[in-house]
């Protein structure tokens, strides 16, 4: 696995972030990424700390750590953690360069827990809607990035306090389920197949028919299925510019081998699809 998770705690130093009546954000943006960060080591996945202390780091600085600490790759997951404006509950922003997966993942892990997710979404930079409104979405390079805003301390400080330890373990969980670390369910809705459900878990068709007995590709509505954990680290997730050729050429393979194991009908390829290698 040649993921790394970025996991960069907002404010620090004399930049305080939001204030509530006991807590500040600096202070709990840092204690829910020590969490994740110390939860992911248990699991072996390699992590990097953009802020371990109350410093001081502009944005452009955590963008320039970023760049000389981490692959410019979608391997690299950047995690922000922050408490903003909600006015109660969870928010959650992704990369228009990202598809959802992620920010679904964590959203029904932290609803899991009992808080309140108001929803996870894209936001556009009024000037140029092309790019993210965020810096530390638009300014890290093909780096797969997402901001979770875990409240608003004028509403949920108490909430905070008492459950930003279970707020960085479902966090957590959902980073496991994204890498294919643990087993987790889907139900199948209207529209899915195989093919599709393997391509949002990053796993393969024949992994999901062997975890769940199946002897055919025949789903039903409100089936349960068992995604087990990813086995093959051989899978390569689309990314904005690529095509079939440059993936083939990078893996030095063809393109019509990666078309016939990956059962293509067509060259087109979508971001965020999975693209099992040989």
């Amino acid at each position: 696995m040649n993921n790394i998770i970025v996991i960069n705690a907002e404010h620090g130093g004399s930049d305080n972030g939001n204030s509530g009546k006991e807590i500040k954000e600096k202070d709990y943006t840092l204690k829910i990424s020590n969490c994740i960060n110390e939860n992911l080591k248990k699991e072996n996945v390699k992590t990097y700390m953009v802020r371990t202390s109350d410093e001081d780091i502009s944005i452009d600085e955590r963008v320039n750590l970023i760049d000389e600490e981490t692959p410019n790759t979608k391997e690299t997951i950047v995690i922000t953690n922050s408490i903003g404006k909600t006015y109660g509950g969870v928010e959650i922003i992704y990369s228009l360069d990202d598809s959802s997966k992620l920010a679904s993942l964590i959203a029904n892990e932290l609803s899991n827990i009992g808080l309140k997710v108001n929803k996870y979404y894209q936001r556009r930079l009024p000037s140029n809607p092309a790019l993210d409104y965020h810096e530390i979405l638009r300014d890290v390079g093909n780096r797969e990035s997402i901001i979770i805003e875990y409240g608003d301390l004028a509403y949920d400080e108490e909430s905070i306090i008492n459950n930003y330890e279970r707020m960085a373990q479902a966090v957590t969980n959902a980073i496991n389920k994204y890498l294919g670390l643990i087993d987790t369910y889907y139900t199948v809705k209207k529209g899915d197949n195989l093919f599709s459900i393997a391509n949002a878990f990053n796993t393969t068709v024949e992994q999901i028919k062997t975890a769940n007995n199946l002897s055919n590709n025949f789903l039903s509505i409100g089936q349960e299925l068992l995604i087990p954990k990813s086995s093959n680290d051989n899978i390569y997730i689309v990314k904005k510019g690529d095509n079939l050729y440059q993936i083939a050429k990078k893996y030095n393979t063809t393109v019509s081998n990666l078309m016939k194991i990956n059962n293509l009908d067509t060259t087109l390829l979508s971001i965020g699809q999975n693209i099992k290698i040989s």
